[in-house]
């Protein structure tokens, strides 16, 4: 219902800063969780609700699968294993759970660009800094604060990790 609220005010060219329809009204644009600007709920503004769930659905799929057989692949793991393990994340039980929520299924795409960005750090490639900021910023975005913040745990621990192995 937030993402097709969001959808109807923006299609009239207003910015949903208030809902009035929900808990007798609150804050829309201010509550992350509605993801008013992430990139990947544009799906909702050019297309119907019931067509642009399912279609948003899939176009996350598509890209953790991209997202993760790219990350896996900095890894150096081979092609196929790659493409395998890319399946498995993109076809997953908890995936496939997250993907009717339009929050987890966006966070669920951001979330290997954001250890891919880490380990990049690690490496000493300088032009990671940016892509894991951005990459943390639309993770961000998506309102699935509560993943994020489990996720930034294990992604510093993640870095420290890279570091330490990349030195060794």
């Amino acid at each position: 219902p937030s993402v097709s609220y969001t959808a109807s005010r923006l299609a009239v060219g207003e910015w949903p800063l208030w809902n009035p329809w929900q808990l007798c009204g609150t804050p829309h644009l201010a509550d992350p969780r509605n993801g008013v600007l992430q990139p990947l709920n544009v799906l909702f503004l050019i297309l119907p609700p019931e067509i642009a769930l399912p279609a948003h659905g899939f176009v996350c799929l598509f890209l953790m699968g991209i997202a993760f057989l790219f990350f896996a692949r900095s890894l150096g793991i081979r092609y196929v294993p790659a493409l395998f393990g890319a399946t498995i994340y993109a076809f997953s039980g908890a995936t496939a759970a997250g993907v009717s929520e339009p929050m987890y299924a966006s966070f669920l795409v951001w979330l290997p660009v954001c250890f891919w960005g880490a380990r990049a750090i690690a490496m000493g490639l300088a032009h990671a800094r940016p892509l894991l900021g951005i990459a943390l910023a639309l993770a961000f975005l998506s309102g699935a604060l509560d993943a994020l913040l489990c996720s930034v745990v294990i992604l510093l621990a993640y870095a420290v990790f890279s570091t330490f192995s990349a030195r060794g």
